[in-house]
């Protein structure tokens, strides 16, 4: 499937944008990313929850930023589920569901993007502070 039909991908895209990558999957492309979220992301997600999370945990210790990557995994979920919806009604369309669905699709991104910029301070925090640590040392 081209990438560019997969909606998980996209920001803000609109029901029409959903309706149209939908239609252009045709019936065999729908079913295969219907099958794509049920047996690859939705795993994938409890992967990444717990890997981030400890990740988070690690960088992060003594704090509770790690209860984001839970936040992304939720979001991320019914996410999912909106999009299974969709993939089962189509050709039908709720445009308020197409709303909320990549309105969970943003989130989810920009909860990424926030996850990710909490990692790369948390590693940069702890380089230097190990090494402003051995300098107090000697």
């Amino acid at each position: 499937m081209p990438v560019d039909l997969v909606l998980d991908l996209k920001f803000l895209y609109s029901p029409e944008v959903l309706y149209n990558s939908l239609s252009q999957m045709g019936e065999q492309g729908r079913d295969n990313y219907f099958k794509g979220i049920l047996f690859l992301d939705m795993p994938y997600l409890l992967v990444y929850g717990i890997l981030f999370c400890k990740i988070l945990k690690n960088l992060w210790s003594g704090t509770h930023l790690y209860y984001l990557t839970l936040g992304i995994a939720s979001v991320d979920f019914v996410e999912n589920v909106f999009m299974m919806y969709h993939i089962r009604s189509f050709p039908a369309v709720s445009r308020e569901l197409a709303f909320m669905t990549s309105g969970l699709t943003s989130m989810k991104w920009l909860l990424v993007m926030i996850l990710f910029t909490l990692i790369i301070t948390g590693l940069l925090r702890k380089i230097f502070w190990v090494a402003e640590k051995k300098e107090q040392v000697h």
